[in-house]
């Protein structure tokens, strides 16, 4: 995702990540200045496609920086995708997910007037897949649908972000946050004071310099 510019709707959803290895870079939000504005939290959520954030508010950020990816879909199942439509449906087939180390996906399979199945929508992600579950589809009258679940990854693998810190909220050296001699970041009074991070070794933000001013 290199040289975007995303004009319209939210924000935190306009791209999703499926993949761990995506080249985040380049890629704006039309209507803002200076990066998309997020407010504080103590656990600070970004959305998937962005490098500069600016951040509002003085909550002190305490429980890390994560993606909306990983906040959502870590080890819950994201998708599906139909690799086979199956013939003969009278009606929808049931759903089932098995393996994959976790539990509790649940999904409602669409068949269109031709008796395949043309859909399916995820009813609930599920927790603590490690791996893609096998999808099964039983019942409705006909055969041969088949399909292929997605899992949440992580998705910060390489990325930079650069965060503007506009209402003075603290970063601390905290949770999957790691900055330079542990100190946390402070910025001055000025609203223009940046923090610039490096996410390496999994899921883990490392500072890479800081101006506070």
């Amino acid at each position: 995702m290199v040289n975007n510019v995303i004009n319209g709707g939210l924000a935190a959803n306009a791209i999703v990540d499926e993949s761990n290895s995506s080249l985040v870079n380049g890629n704006q939000y039309a209507t803002a200045y200076g990066g998309l504005a997020v407010a504080s939290a103590s656990s600070l959520e970004i959305p998937d496609y962005i490098e500069l954030i600016s951040v509002t508010g003085t909550t002190t950020i305490t429980g890390g920086i994560t993606t909306r990816s990983r906040a959502t879909f870590v080890q819950k199942i994201s998708g599906v995708t139909i690799s086979n439509a199956g013939s003969g449906y009278t009606s929808a087939p049931t759903v089932s997910f098995s393996g994959g180390g976790g539990t509790g996906a649940a999904a409602t399979a669409y068949i269109g007037s031709d008796g395949t199945v043309v859909g399916v929508i995820i009813t609930n992600a599920g927790s603590g897949y490690t791996s893609a579950p096998t999808i099964s589809f039983s019942g409705g009258g006909g055969s041969a649908a088949a399909a292929t679940a997605i899992v949440g990854v992580d998705n910060i693998a390489g990325r930079q972000l650069m965060i503007n810190f506009a209402g003075n909220a603290q970063l601390n050296h905290a949770s999957n946050v790691y900055l330079a001699g542990s100190a946390n970041f402070v910025p001055g009074t000025s609203g223009s004071s940046i923090m610039h991070l490096q996410a390496m070794y999994g899921t883990n933000w490392h500072e890479v310099s800081r101006s506070a001013v």
